[in-house]
């Protein structure tokens, strides 16, 4: 795990590049949207942890 400026992120959450942003509803994306912006804006060195897992499988047909 590692602790990330979480303005580093914004512009993965603008976009929707996130996955998971795609498995909510508009309403609670922007209502998280608005309480990011918020905490940058009060806090502009504000840490969050990131905790990202990635797997490749690899499969040959027989």
């Amino acid at each position: 795990m590692k602790a990330n400026r979480l303005a580093e992120f914004m512009d993965h959450v603008y976009n929707r590049d996130i996955s998971a942003l795609t498995l909510i509803s508009d309403a609670e994306y922007h209502r998280g949207l608005e309480m990011m912006e918020y905490r940058i804006k009060k806090d502009p060195e504000a840490l969050v942890v990131n905790d990202f897992a990635d797997i490749v499988f690899v499969a040959s047909k027989r």
